[in-house]
């Protein structure tokens, strides 16, 4: 199931395309989510809640919003959707960022201050992203930038590493 998510074909109209991408971004990120350690932030039982962030305006809010109001694994991912892209720095352990997102932000601030980020920016593990969702034959796929997981104090599982499109290790 973790992997049919990842792989998903977008075999629709062009409206459908851009709805059914939104819905396949949201629910990848979720997962990234669901797969991600803190290497600080653990619970008694050795799990790590993550706070996931977003801004209130980007259209992946919707179905993030009800992924996380379904949840039944021992895993807690609290989404907190945010007006000011100020109250991103601190808050959160992953931040998602449309293109348009990224002219608010400072992804350095973001990853100094602990949190692993996800955009379909075309430039992003170049500019010092974490993770960049891609439209690959119809499929979305991911690339992950390894230094910064490694700067926000952040691990992804190895199956997920398996998965990704690319993974770098840029120092």
């Amino acid at each position: 199931m973790f992997a049919a998510t990842f792989l998903a074909p977008l075999s629709l109209s062009h409206a459908d395309q851009t709805s059914q991408k939104d819905a396949l971004e949201a629910a990848i990120s979720y997962n990234l989510a669901r797969f991600t350690q803190s290497t600080d932030k653990l619970d008694e039982l050795g799990h790590s809640p993550m706070v996931f962030c977003i801004l209130n305006t980007n259209v992946l809010a919707i179905n993030l919003r009800k992924m996380t109001a379904q949840q039944r694994e021992n895993k807690s991912i609290n989404l907190h959707e945010v007006a000011d892209p100020n109250d991103l720095y601190g808050n959160c352990d992953i931040t998602y960022l449309s293109t348009s997102d990224l002219s608010l932000v400072s992804l350095d601030k973001l990853t100094q201050s602990g949190s692993l980020t996800i955009s379909d920016s075309a430039d992003f593990l170049d500019a010092g992203g974490s993770i960049y969702l891609q439209q690959r034959g119809g499929k979305i796929a991911f690339s992950v930038n390894t230094s910064a997981l490694k700067r926000a104090g952040k691990t992804l599982s190895s199956r997920v590493l398996q998965l990704a499109y690319e993974v770098r290790s840029p120092e």
